[in-house]
């Protein structure tokens, strides 16, 4: 694709979205960054009358029913496909926060950058959250993919974030002088189980009379993995025992078939805006 055929998709898409009738709908599949820009700039001018469907991370194996998704949200979560292919005419976003995870591998490859776009997304459409590999490789000042993306996206605020793990206050303090932020928990699991938002989950299914047995789970679970010589903030390692018995102890079903699925898809969704996981969290990472 040459470079003048983005601003010819571009001017089809306007010319097509003003010959359409008002009382109906265009529906487009396209890769075409120029679209993609045009799309940005009719929703802008004509709030609501753009959506995007979102096939990303969707199992048609099973029943399925898709939402619209809001141009930004859409357009951020489809950002690294396509700006490292060196579409750098896409529309940046405000800013990138790059965070553990891998974008090859397991199942839920993308899980840390998942539960992230899950929690702010709806109130930070104009960040895009990203998997760039280990802590180690977020920490390396010379990590070729993110200088790549800052000479591609200059004007985005670039942020670095790195779970707790074993790092010591002086190791902390050291990234902190890099511009690497860290998380005070030792990873997203331990926000994902923190009690508030076990509370949160017996609320939604109606079982409050079930929550201090939630949290004796819990706490029973992270005992079990204590004694495997884990350590005790080390809540990812007992998550497993804990997905499990509390999916027995609430009688939940559709929520989630592996303990990733049911962390992302049932215990992310409740981490909102009133919530004090929700306001520690953002304020470890844009504040």
């Amino acid at each position: 694709m040459h470079t003048g055929s983005t601003k010819l998709q571009a001017s089809l898409l306007e010319e097509l979205s003003q010959l359409i009738p008002n009382n109906s709908q265009l529906w487009l599949a396209t890769h075409s960054i120029g679209m993609l820009r045009k799309a940005r700039e009719i929703e802008e001018d004509n709030p609501g009358t753009v959506v995007f469907i979102n096939f990303d991370n969707i199992n048609f194996d099973e029943n399925v029913t898709l939402q619209p998704s809001g141009v930004n949200k859409t357009i951020w979560n489809k950002f690294m496909e396509i700006a490292l292919d060196s579409y750098s005419g896409l529309i940046a976003p405000a800013r990138i926060v790059f965070c553990e995870g891998t974008q090859r591998g397991r199942k839920y490859k993308n899980f840390d950058s998942q539960v992230y776009t899950l929690i702010f997304g709806e109130n930070y459409p104009d960040t895009s959250f990203i998997s760039m590999g280990s802590s180690n490789d977020l920490e390396n000042t010379n990590n070729p993919s993110i200088s790549l993306v800052k000479n591609l996206l200059h004007e985005s605020e670039i942020i670095k974030l790195v779970d707790r793990d074993e790092k010591s206050p002086a190791e902390i303090d050291e990234l902190i002088q890099k511009s690497v932020k860290v998380l005070s928990k030792r990873h997203i699991e331990c926000y994902l189980l923190y009690d508030e938002i076990i509370r949160k989950l017996c609320e939604k299914f109606e079982k409050n009379e079930l929550y201090e047995q939630c949290i004796q789970i819990k706490s029973e679970k992270v005992a079990n993995s204590v004694e495997r010589g884990n350590p005790l903030d080390d809540i990812k390692s007992a998550s497993g025992d804990i997905y499990v018995e509390l999916k027995k102890l609430l009688g939940l079903s559709h929520c989630g078939n592996t303990k990733d699925a049911f962390l992302r898809d049932t215990m992310a969704p409740l981490i909102t805006p009133e919530t004090d996981v929700y306001k520690e969290l953002e304020n470890e990472i844009f504040k």
